[in-house]
C-alpha cells in the first residue's frame, strides 16, 4: 500500500474528545444568555457529544477494531458538531472552528484518503449553512464561506504532512528497533552456542569415556564370537550385549549433537532429577580423579515439567563448572558439591551448591553482566551465569543465587511444575557375591561387566565385581583377590586415593593390577602408576591383549 494510503495507530485516545465535549458543554451552559444560542438545544447538543465519546472510551473502545470505530466515531461528531454550529446561530456561529477535531483526529489515525473524506464532511456542512447568501449572491458570506473552508482545508493540509512525517519517523524506529531486537537475538543465540561448544571442550574426557566403555563391548563380544571361543547358546547373549553398546553409543552422540548445535531446542516434558544425575555423572568423571566430592539429594516423585533439556543442562553444566572453579580456587581444592531438587509452593526447585570461599558481596549484583568475571585470564569469559538466567528465564523460571564470604555459593533454578508426577527410576540390581580366590573387577559400566566375565572366566577364578573404589577397598580388605582389574575412573573415591590407602595398608605390594580406563588419567596418577610399574589398557581394547594383559598378571598357579 502506498505510503498516502497507510493508516497509522491511533495517536489520541478517546478522553481528548471528553474533556473537549465537558469544556464545551460547561462553556454552553455558562453563555445561556447569548441571543445566538438556542436553549436547551445547544446544550443537549453538547451533552450528546459528551455521551457519544462517554461511550466510545467505555464501550466501543475496546469492542471495535479501529479501522471501523474511528470512521464510524468522526462521521458521529460530524453530525454533532454540525447540530452545535445550527442552535449557536448557523452561518454566524463562531463554533465553526470546532470542525478542526474530527479532521485532527482524522490526520492522527487514518489515510489520505479518510482525511479527505472527514474534511470533505466538514466543508459540505458549512456549504449548507451558507447555501442562502449562495443561491442570493450575498458576496460577503460568500467570501466568509470561502475563508473558512480554506481554513479548514489549509490545516488539513498541514496536518496531514505533519501527521505523515511522524508517521514515517515512528515507522523508521520500529523497524530499526525491530532490526535491532533480531541482531540482539543472534548474538544471544550465538553466545549460546559459544558456551555449548566451551561446555563440550571442558567434558571430552567424560565424552570419550561415554563412548569408549560401550565400544569396549561391542570389540569385545565382537571378538569373542569371531573366535569361536563363545558357547553357541551364549552366541544371542553376546549380540544382546553388542547391540545394547551400539545403542548407547548412538543415545552419547544424539545427545552430544543435541547439546552442541546452535539450532534451538523444542520444550518437551522432561524429568528433571534425570537430566541433574546425567550431568553430574559426566561432571563427577573429572572430579573423582581429584579431591571434589558430590553429593546428590533428589525429591522422588517429581512432575514432568516442560523444558528444552539440552539448554537447561548447559545451565547446570555452567552452574557445576562455576561451583568446581570455586572450590580449586582455595587452600588444596578439596570441597563438596551439593545437587538437591525439590517441590515448595508448587513450583520445582533446583538448588546447586559447595563450600567454596562464596562470592564476595561488592561483585553479588554483577555476576549476571555479560563478560564480568572475577576469574584469571583463560579462565572463564563470563558469559556462562548470564546466558544461563537468561535461558532460565525464557523457559518460564528464575535463576538467583545465595553466598555468604566463606561459607559457599548456592544457586537456585526456581521452576514452574505441572501437577503429573514421573515415575522414579528404578534401583540397579546388586552383582551377586562369588567365592574366594578371585579376580576383583573394579567397573561400574554395567554393559561392560558381562563382556569381563566372559573374558575372564577361561582363567579358573571365579569372578567379582565392585562398582564404586569404595566397594572395591572393603572387597579387598575382607576377601584379597588373585588379580584386581581396576578402571580408573568410577563414582566415589578417587582412583589414587583408593592405590594409596592400599598401600598404606601394606596390601598393594600383593596386589596384581591390570588398571584400564576410557580417557587418559591425570598426572598425578600416571606417575603413581608408572612408579609401580603398572601400563594403562586403554578401552576400546582388543580382547587378545586384555587376556594376554590378564595372563602376565596372575601369578603363576
Amino acid at each position: 500500500m502506498s505510503r498516502g494510503h497507510r493508516a497509522a495507530p491511533e495517536a489520541s485516545s478517546p478522553i481528548d474528545g471528553i474533556a473537549f465535549s465537558l469544556v464545551m458543554a460547561v462553556a454552553a451552559f455558562l453563555g445561556r444568555e447569548n441571543p445566538r444560542f438556542v436553549h436547551p438545544h445547544i446544550l443537549w447538543c453538547f451533552l450528546a457529544l459528551l455521551s457519544f465519546n462517554l461511550l466510545n472510551f467505555a464501550w466501543l473502545f475496546g469492542r471495535l477494531e479501529p479501522g471501523r470505530r474511528i470512521p464510524l466515531v468522526l462521521a458521529v461528531n460530524v453530525l454533532l458538531i454540525t447540530m452545535v454550529v445550527f442552535y449557536s446561530g448557523g452561518p454566524q456561529s463562531y463554533f465553526w472552528v470546532m470542525f478542526l477535531l474530527p479532521i485532527f483526529t482524522a490526520c492522527l489515525a487514518l489515510s489520505r484518503r479518510g482525511i479527505w473524506a472527514t474534511t470533505a464532511g466538514a466543508l459540505l456542512a458549512l456549504a449548507v449553512f451558507h447555501w442562502g447568501a449562495l443561491a442570493h449572491h450575498l458576496w460577503a458570506e460568500v467570501l466568509e464561506l470561502l475563508t473558512k473552508a480554506a481554513t479548514l482545508a489549509v490545516s488539513a493540509v498541514v496536518l496531514m504532512r505533519v501527521s505523515f512525517d511522524d508517521r514515517s519517523a515512528r515507522e523508521k524506529l520500529e523497524e530499526e528497533r525491530k532490526s535491532s531486537d533480531e541482531e540482539r537475538r543472534k548474538l544471544r543465540e550465538q553466545l549460546q552456542h559459544m558456551d555449548r561448544l566451551a561446555t563440550m571442550g571442558t567434558l571430552s574426557a567424560s565424552i570419550a569415556h561415554e563412548l569408549n566403555s560401550p565400544l569396549a563391548t561391542i570389540l569385545g563380544f565382537a571378538q569373542v564370537g569371531l573366535s569361536g571361543s563363545i558357547d553357541q547358546d551364549k552366541i544371542v547373549h553376546a549380540l544382546h550385549r553388542i547391540e545394547e553398546g551400539a545403542l548407547r553409543c548412538k543415545r552419547t552422540i544424539q545427545g552430544i549433537l543435541a547439546f552442541s548445535r546452535g539450532a534451538k531446542a523444542e520444550r518437551a516434558p522432561v524429568d528433571v532429577n534425570a537430566l541433574l544425575h546425567e550431568c553430574l555423572e559426566l561432571k563427577r568423571f573429572e572430579w573423582i580423579s581429584g579431591h571434589i566430592r558430590t553429593e546428590e539429594t533428589y525429591e522422588q516423585g517429581l512432575p514432568l515439567v516442560p523444558l528444552s533439556g539440552p539448554e537447561f543442562q548447559q545451565v547446570v553444566f555452567n552452574l557445576l563448572t562455576n561451583a568446581e572453579q570455586a572450590i580449586r580456587s582455595h587452600g588444596e581444592g578439596r570441597g563438596r558439591i551439593r545437587l538437591k531438587s525439590e517441590l515448595a509452593g508448587g513450583r520445582l526447585r533446583v538448588l546447586v551448591s559447595d563450600d567454596g570461599p562464596g562470592i564476595p558481596p561488592e561483585v553479588l549484583d554483577r555476576i549476571w553482566e555479560p563478560f564480568f568475571t572475577t576469574k584469571p585470564v583463560g579462565t572463564g569469559t563470563g558469559l556462562g551465569l548470564g546466558i544461563s538466567k537468561q535461558i532460565i528465564e525464557d523457559q518460564g523460571g528464575r535463576l538467583c543465587v545465595r553466598s555468604e564470604p566463606g561459607r559457599g555459593a548456592s544457586f537456585i533454578i526456581d521452576l514452574p511444575a505441572p501437577s503429573s508426577p514421573a515415575e522414579a527410576p528404578a534401583a540397579p540390581a546388586q552383582a551377586p557375591a562369588a567365592p574366594s580366590r578371585h579376580i576383583l573387577v573394579a567397573e561400574d559400566d554395567p554393559a561392560l561387566r558381562p563382556l569381563l566375565f566372559q573374558l575372564l572366566k577361561p582363567f579358573g577364578h571365579p569372578v567379582r565385581f565392585a562398582e564404586t573404589f569404595d566397594e572395591a577397598a572393603r572387597m579387598v580388605r575382607q576377601d584379597p583377590p588373585v588379580l584386581l582389574v581396576s578402571d580408573l575412573k568410577m563414582p566415589g573415591m578417587p582412583a589414587l586415593d583408593f592405590f594409596v590407602q592400599l598401600r598404606a595398608e601394606g596390601r598393594l605390594e600383593r596386589l596384581p593390577i591390570l588398571p584400564i580406563s576410557g580417557s587418559v588419567p591425570g598426572d598425578a596418577l600416571s606417575l603413581f602408576l608408572k612408579s609401580r610399574g603398572l601400563s594403562v589398557l586403554e578401552k576400546p581394547f582388543e580382547i587378545e591383549e586384555f587376556k594376554a594383559r590378564v595372563k602376565k598378571a596372575l601369578p603363576p598357579g
